[in-house]
């Protein structure tokens, strides 16, 4: 599987959100590290759902990976 990283062009083309529309745990400047739902469907289907908004969701307890985050100017790994 891939691993990607948000590059500054992505940053710049996408405003960040609100603190106020930041999901609990997260903070504006928050980095992360993962994988593509996409290459997940294709080896492990049964580990990506389809949330609400209609975006993928992966389930990183499934995959028995983890989600880092960069905050701070440290990584490290995001509870699940």
């Amino acid at each position: 599987m891939r691993v990607m990283r948000r590059t500054r062009e992505h940053a710049m083309k996408h405003k960040p959100p609100k603190s106020s529309e930041l999901p609990p745990g997260h903070q504006p400047g928050d980095r992360y590290e993962g994988v593509m739902a996409q290459d997940v469907l294709k080896v492990m289907p049964e580990a990506v759902s389809i949330g609400p908004d209609g975006y993928y969701r992966v389930n990183y307890k499934m995959l028995g990976v983890p989600l880092r985050r960069y905050r701070n100017g440290v990584w490290s790994e995001v509870p699940l």
